[in-house]
């Protein structure tokens, strides 16, 4: 097994361990509580870590295209500075 994949078994075993306490918590949910309001840290830090994950996916994918885009001179990610070279 690869060291990325114990670096990942690391981690799902520390939120495994997080998950593990809050069980043993005493119950003070109310049925209209919010993921926010409740004390399920283990599912908010899965929650964000989805959300971030995304957030840089698409933050990558974006600035790629962009360089291309630069690269070849075409399409709306060209700034204008420059176009504004082109035209000069």
């Amino acid at each position: 097994m690869s060291d990325p994949w114990f670096e990942m078994a690391e981690i799902f075993g520390r939120v495994a361990h997080i998950s593990d306490v809050e069980s043993q918590l005493p119950a003070s949910k109310k049925g209209d509580a919010t993921l926010w309001e409740t004390e399920e840290q283990a599912l908010r830090f899965l929650l964000e870590d989805g959300k971030l994950n995304l957030c840089l996916r698409i933050l990558i994918e974006f600035k790629t295209r962009q360089t291309e885009s630069r690269r070849n001179r075409r399409g709306p990610m060209v700034s204008s500075f420059s176009v504004i070279l082109l035209l000069s």
